[in-house]
């Protein structure tokens, strides 16, 4: 859903409010806003990360946290899962 659809259904809201003298909560339209534009993608196709290759900033990332493994065949998934990792380590 593009940004100005999200506007579109902010402008009708608004409207109601006007409409029928209530005011909804920010939150409410924020869950609202957050359940229609939640990625309704087949599984296949959100996963396209696993089999690219991970980014130079990922790849650099890594480095700059320590990570002396393989860089040269490691997916864009493989290098979150490693950055989490050392992430989560450093954090301990």
């Amino acid at each position: 859903m593009e940004i100005k659809d999200y506007f579109g259904i902010l402008k009708e809201i608004k409207e109601l409010e006007k409409k029928e003298k209530v005011q909804l909560s920010e939150n409410l339209i924020i869950t609202f806003l957050q359940e229609i534009g939640k990625d309704r993608r087949t599984p296949d196709y959100s996963q396209g990360s696993v089999n690219e290759e991970a980014s130079e900033k990922q790849i650099n990332f890594l480095k700059g946290l320590g990570y002396e493994g393989d860089t040269e065949n490691l997916t864009k998934d493989e290098a979150r899962e490693k950055i989490t990792e050392l992430v989560d380590k450093k954090n301990q």
